[in-house]
């Protein structure tokens, strides 16, 4: 889907304050938004 925007809602577990991003197919543009943080 090369120049289009698509939406994606995911969980992911929060490491040391860091996410890691994988793209096998060259680069991309991201914008995270983190609703939410528990420590527990």
């Amino acid at each position: 889907m090369r120049g289009q925007t698509t939406p994606v809602l995911t969980y992911l577990p929060i490491s040391h304050g860091t996410v890691g991003l994988y793209n096998p197919h060259g680069s991309v543009n991201v914008v995270a938004d983190i609703e939410a943080y528990s420590t527990n």
